[in-house]
């Protein structure tokens, strides 16, 4: 009985050592298995092991306990002690695990393509995907360049509008200097005609609205010339009663001013150019009207990019530029303007916060405190982070939030 086992098992063993020669011939095979096996992740080699495990124990239960039952006396219906027998079971029974074993490391190869295909596609994918993201980002710097490139330009064609003032011999700042001037001595007459008893209003914020409305339009359109009419009609519309406007104001004060235009007006003609006099109230609506229609272009300009092309941040930034250029008597008069009907764009007339421009973007921040006389910027926009105090309010607080 030894005999035969022992006899069994040499001829399973040089049928491997011819299997094994064979595989190890094919060195490139090897080198594929070994490469193979690095690629797997840790849950298929244990996949990979647990195959193979069992593989090979079913291979050791059939080769060498199958043989030995089928000999024994007690089990065998056939006889199979002749070796011929034996050894061509051993070949039938293991010629199968061995080409499971070869399937199974087929089949592992095949894999192993498939994954390093996947692979392949996910780093194309990748790399697609980081060039199409660079791409977008060129494209992306390609139109921030641009839109600074136009903001610059705009800020340069502001500068030239200012340098080109020009009004009773003077030029440039010193003409708006004269313009916020010109305002305050409005103001204070208009204050003293159409006053807070007489307004009929129950409180002095929306009095002094009133009068800076006023100021500003006779400053705006002049007196004495083809707005005239537009003027009053807007100053009546203001004071919002007929009878004081008819009876009181019209002809005690603006009646006036209209006769002592017209009078200058009239005496200038008749003299030299080198004697006339300067005409008060002439209007400025040639140089202011065009001064804010380019100021609103080039704001609105930056406010309406993209968020996905410029941060608020970014946009904040461009507008703070902007209003570097402003000197307080530009921010005053601005200011002036958005009160009335003239600017209500600016912010007045719009719901939503993130088209109030003034406050969003602190337009008006650098005004001195009492700058502007009684109409105290803070009463009308209270959420802009003055330079003069630094505590923003809760609403402001949370229109920032709004606007990033």
């Amino acid at each position: 009985m030894k005999t035969l086992i022992l006899h069994y098992i040499k001829q399973f063993t040089d049928f491997l050592i011819r299997k094994v020669k064979n595989l190890l011939q094919k060195s490139i095979l090897m080198k594929t298995l070994s490469e193979i096996w690095k690629n797997l992740e840790i849950k298929e080699r244990a996949y990979l092991k647990a195959g193979f495990s069992i593989t090979l124990i079913c291979g050791f239960v059939f080769i060498f306990l199958l043989p030995f039952l089928f000999t024994n006396q007690y089990f065998y219906i056939i006889d199979f002690n002749e070796t011929g027998a034996i050894g061509d079971t051993i070949n039938g029974i293991a010629g199968p695990f061995i080409a499971l074993l070869a399937a199974l490391l087929t089949f592992l190869a095949f894999y192993i393509q498939y994954k390093s295909n996947v692979q392949q596609q996910k780093q194309f994918e990748t790399t697609i995907n980081k060039q199409d993201k660079e791409s977008k980002e060129q494209e992306k710097n390609r139109h921030k360049d641009k839109i600074e490139s136009r903001f610059f330009e705009l800020l340069k064609i502001q500068r030239q509008n200012v340098s080109e003032f020009s009004s009773k011999g003077k030029t440039g700042r010193s003409v708006l200097i004269d313009i916020y001037d010109e305002f305050n001595d409005l103001f204070e007459y208009v204050s003293l005609w159409y006053t807070y008893e007489k307004s009929g209003l129950t409180n002095k914020t929306d009095w002094n609205k009133r009068n800076c409305e006023i100021a500003y339009l006779i400053l705006f359109f002049g007196l004495g010339n083809k707005t005239t009419k537009i003027l009053l009609d807007k100053i009546k519309s203001i004071i919002k009663n007929d009878a004081f406007y008819e009876n009181e104001f019209y002809p005690f004060a603006l009646k006036n001013m209209v006769d002592n235009h017209e009078k200058r007006r009239k005496d200038n003609k008749n003299k030299p150019k080198n004697k006339r006099q300067f005409i008060d109230h002439d209007g400025h609506q040639s140089r202011l009207g065009h001064y804010f229609r380019h100021l609103f272009q080039t704001v609105k300009f930056i406010d309406t990019q993209p968020n996905s092309l410029l941060t608020y941040e970014e946009k904040y930034n461009f507008i703070k530029t902007l209003r570097a250029q402003l000197s307080n008597h530009e921010q005053a008069i601005f200011f002036y303007n958005s009160l009335t009907d003239l600017g209500n764009r600016w912010e007045i007339s719009e719901m939503d916060n993130d088209k109030k421009l003034i406050t969003k973007y602190n337009l008006i921040k650098n005004i001195p405190i009492g700058f502007t006389g009684g109409v105290d910027p803070k009463k009308y926009y209270p959420h802009i982070n003055y330079e003069f105090d630094n505590n923003k309010t809760n609403v402001r607080i949370e229109m920032d939030k709004q606007y990033t």
